[in-house]
This record gives structure tokens, sequence and C-alpha cells, in this order.
């Protein structure tokens, strides 16, 4: 589940971007499908479900906050706000389970450690053989068509700044 996600957010950035080719409300379709369906995989503190060889890492579950704030976007234009808010939870959650990752280390303040956890990233604990490459530092999801890499960090950024005007969740379900 760790990686569909790259996929998913590949295609839900893709349909937000107003592809209109002949896959068009397939590709959407399939998109929101998977995104709705991982509402129920997420745990309770906002991480992603545990499997696979890069559920250590921290990108996967930026990427579930991409998604999240899409659909929650998406569903307050169409006007449905109650699954707006619960989409907007579930990317809050998301947002809120990586901040005990980001790193305060003067050279690095701001920026995330790539895996779960506090030792020297020289030390390369959790890493698997791929984390060192561009694809585990940089999500590769694009918000905007003709980018290329976005560093995490600006992902994040640009995710909790397109928060826009969606009320808290709360106040969304009983709106609705």
């Amino acid at each position: 589940m760790t990686v569909e996600v790259v996929g998913r957010g590949n295609l839900l950035a893709l349909a937000e971007s107003g592809y209109d080719g002949p896959s068009a409300a397939e590709i959407r379709h399939a998109a929101e499908d998977g995104t709705r369906t991982s509402l129920f995989l997420q745990d309770p503190t906002g991480q992603v479900p545990a499997n696979g060889r890069i559920n250590a890492h921290v990108w996967p579950d930026v990427g579930y906050q991409l998604a999240f704030q899409l659909m929650a976007n998406e569903e307050w234009k169409a006007g449905r706000k109650a699954m707006a808010g619960i989409y907007q939870h579930a990317s809050e959650l998301s947002f809120t389970s990586i901040a005990r990752w980001r790193r305060t280390d003067s050279e690095w303040a701001g920026s995330y450690y790539i895996t779960k956890n506090h030792f020297d990233p020289s030390l390369r604990v959790g890493y698997q053989d791929a984390s060192h490459l561009l694809n585990c530092q940089y999500f590769p999801v694009q918000l905007a068509a003709g980018t290329g890499p976005v560093p995490l960090p600006l992902h994040l950024a640009a995710a909790f700044a397109r928060r826009g005007d969606l009320p808290c969740p709360a106040t969304a379900h009983t709106k609705a």
C-alpha cells in the first residue's frame, strides 16, 4: 500500500490538472475510488498502512496527505461538504503524523528524516537499498503540469496552503 500512493497520486494530479484524454473519466474514477478506500486503511494517528519495504519511510504519509487534500478540495467544490470534511480530517491526520519526523538540527531544520526514526541519517537505520535515491527523498507526485521533482517540504507547504476555505472537519460534518 505504501508505494501504491505514488501511482494514485500521479493520477489524481493528472485529473486535477485538466487531463481530458480518452481515459480521463476512468482515470479519475479509479484514483478517487482508491483514495476513498484508503480512508479505511489510515491508522488513527494518520500513518499509512504498515507493510512493504518502505513503510518506515516518511514520504508515503505525505502522499496520502496530498491525495486526501486533493479529494477534500474536489468534494468541497462539488458541494459534498460532509465528504470534504472527512477527507480534510484524514489530510490533517496525515500532516500531523509526520511532525515527529521533522528535523531540528541547524543545517537540516525544517526538513524531514527519510525514515521514521531519529537516528543519525548517515547510519541509514531503516533505509532500504534505494532510500538514498531521489525518489525516496522527493515525492514524485507533480502538483502542477510541467514541474520536475519537488522537494517533500514544498509538497507539504503547497498542500497545506491549498486547504483554502475548507472549514474544520467537525464544521463540515454538521453542515451536510
